[in-house]
């Protein structure tokens, strides 16, 4: 399945994604909700990432 926003409350993955061109669409509270590029990669079993298909502000 393929989703269109990734979320995380980790601070280090939060400055991974930014460094690596995700787009930060949201920032509550520790929560920031990136949009999914799928054209960029990134070994998600080192970071702390939801996959959601749901953006809510």
């Amino acid at each position: 399945m393929n989703y269109n926003f990734l979320k995380t409350s980790d601070q280090e993955t939060i400055t991974t994604l930014l460094s690596q061109g995700y787009k930060l669409l949201q920032k509550d509270g520790d929560v920031a909700t990136f949009l999914n590029d799928n054209t960029l990669r990134f070994d998600d079993k080192n970071y702390k990432v939801q996959y959601s298909n749901i953006l809510t502000f």
